[in-house]
Order: structure tokens, then sequence, then C-alpha cells
């Protein structure tokens, strides 16, 4: 009995561990209450031995978390570096794989086997293009229906709300129905909202499986045509997608460890994660037009004075030297912290 009762038993839950800087924030206050714990132990009626062990006690006892906390960050830093290495070691292998396909793949179709597969890529286009077409009209058909049955039968529902609230009778009796007309009215309008929700998210669900089979047929027909290329692609974006999460586990574990961390460590983490944003932003700027226009927008006034600088060297060759250049840092350094201060007191003050 005893041991079906332990073999069923649930397994207790280990205590969450709290983040690095919520231990040192702890840490830091049993440091404050140490003088006032000594303080306190005067009025214990203690002995000067006992006094001296008690207080000997608390001391030993920050002395333990101190040492725990030490510990904790020591292996927080450890994780950091064996999850790096993780994501090195994957990373290695798959440059190894990219460096094997460059060496043992080569694109040897003959032209007939470019034309049959260009035939069957185009076919398999044309037939996912009709079919989704047909698919995504048929969706967007019944929403239209959706909405519009529900506005003929709002329509309905407040014209009956109307001639209900201009007929005579009891008020108790006029209530009520006025209440459930508005109760059917928010419940008609609900009802059709939530069946054209679950049909966008259908159509959703119909554009990404779309884009994924064009993008499987396309990758088919560049493995025949281009296969050495395709094959690096496809390893490349396989890469990124096992590196993704092992990146997220590195960065979660880093912004707990970088809390605690000395402080070049913190000012090096600051530079990294400035950068990464500076080359995404630069990334998203040139991969569409609403982010050029974006990029445009924010750099303006540098672009500007970009191509001042630039038509003035080239309309007077003489202007761009040193002591030009002297000059104009000289100036610069002598007016920038006032213009700063007025843009400050501007923004604050607000005129």
């Amino acid at each position: 009995m005893e041991a079906t009762i332990k073999e069923n038993a649930v397994p207790e839950a280990k205590p969450e561990e709290l983040p690095l800087v919520r231990q040192k924030a702890n840490l830091r206050a049993d440091r404050r209450e140490i003088k006032g714990r000594i303080y306190d132990l005067q009025f214990d009626g203690l002995s000067e031995a006992d006094f001296e062990a008690a207080k000997q006690g608390i001391y030993d006892e920050y002395a333990r978390k101190e040492s725990a906390f030490k510990e904790n960050v020591a292996k927080v830093k450890e994780a950091l570096d064996a999850k790096k290495l993780e994501i090195g070691k994957a990373t290695a292998s798959y440059k190894a794989a990219i460096e094997e396909i460059k060496a043992s793949e080569f694109n040897t179709a003959t032209p007939e086997e470019l034309e049959k597969a260009k035939e069957t890529f185009e076919g398999l286009m044309a037939k996912e293009k009709e079919s989704y077409e047909t698919d995504l009209a048929a969706i967007k058909a019944d929403i239209a229906a959706i909405k519009e049955e529900a506005k003929q039968r709002v329509s309905d529902l407040k014209r009956e709300y109307a001639e209900v609230k201009k007929t005579p009778m009891k008020r108790a009796d006029k209530a009520s129905k006025l209440d459930t007309l508005k109760s059917e009215i928010y419940h008609v309008s609900g009802e059709a909202d939530l069946r054209a929700l679950s049909k966008e998210h259908e159509m959703k669900a119909l554009v990404a499986s779309h884009k994924e089979k064009l993008a499987t047929y396309k990758n088919d027909y560049n493995l025949v045509r281009t296969r050495m290329k395709t094959l690096i692609k496809n390893k490349r974006a396989e890469m990124k997608k096992e590196l993704a999460p092992l990146k997220a586990e590195a960065d979660s574990i880093r912004q707990n460890y970088t809390n605690v961390a000395p402080v070049w460590y913190r000012f090096g983490v600051w530079w990294r994660n400035w950068g990464i944003r500076f080359a995404n932003r630069q990334k998203n700027a040139f991969i569409s037009w609403n982010g050029f226009k974006d990029w445009f927008v924010h750099n303006a006034v540098y672009i500007i004075v970009l191509i001042l600088a630039i038509v003035t060297a080239a309309n007077r060759p003489g202007w761009l030297n040193i002591p030009t250049i002297s000059v104009i840092i000289k100036n610069t350094a002598a007016l920038l912290p006032l213009s700063l201060g007025v843009a400050g007191c501007i923004v604050l003050a607000g005129t």
C-alpha cells in the first residue's frame, strides 16, 4: 500500500529561482539590516559571549547568502557560455555543410531537363493560383454574406424596437420588450462578428498555405535550374530556424546575467544590442517602400547637409581642406552646447 502511494505521489515542484537582479536586491537589503539586527540583540538579555556568538551568526548568515548569490551568478555565466558554445558548434556544423555543398554539388541539368522542370513549375503555379483565387473568392463571399445577413437582421430588429417604443403599453412590459430587442441586436451583431472573424482567420491560413506552396514549387524548380545556390539557401534557412530558439535562450540568460555583470560587460552588451537594432533598421529601410520613406524622414537633415557639402566641394574644390574643417569644428564646439540647451528648453517648456 505504501509503495502504491509513493508511486502515485506527485513530485514536488521546485521553487522558481529568482532573477539575479532580484537576488542582488535581497542581498543588499539583508546587508542593510545587519546593523539593526545586531542593535536588537542588546535587548534580548544575552551574556557577552552569547551576544558575540549571535553577532557572529548574523555575519555568517549574510556570508552564506552572499556566497550562494555568487555561485548563482557563476552558474548563469556558465550556462551562457555553454549556450554560446552550443550556438557556435551548430553554426560551424552548418557552415561545414555549406562548404561541402559548394564542393560536391554542381548545376548539371541538361536543357531538356530545364525545359521540363519549367513546364512543370508553370503548370503547378497556374493550378495553385486558380485554386487559391477560387477559394479566396468563396471566403470573401461568405464574409460579405454574413455581414449582409447580420445588417438586414439588425435593421429589422431596430425597426421593431422603434415600433415597440411608440406603442402604448405598460412601462414594465415595454421596458422588458425593449431590453429583449437590445439583447437580440447585440447578440446578432456579436455572432456575425465572430463568424466573420473565423472566416478571416481561415482566409489568413489560406494565404499562408498558398505562399508556402508557391515557395515549395519555386524551390523544386530552382533545385534543377540552380541546384548548388538553392541547396545553400535552404541550408542557411534551416540553420536560421534551428538557431532561433537557441539564440532566444541565450538572450534570456544574457539578460539575467547582464543585470549583475561588471560595468564593462554591460557596456559591451549595450553596444552589441545597439548595433543589432541599427543593422535591423537599415535592413528594413531598403526592403520596402514604407521602410525607405521612414528611414528618409528620420535622416533627411543629415542627407541634405551631406548633399550641400558635396555640391559645395564640387563647385569650389579648394573649400574642402584642413583649415575649413578646423573652422567648422571650432564653431561647432562653441555653439553646439548652446544650441542643445536652447533645444532642451524648447522641448521642456514647449515654447
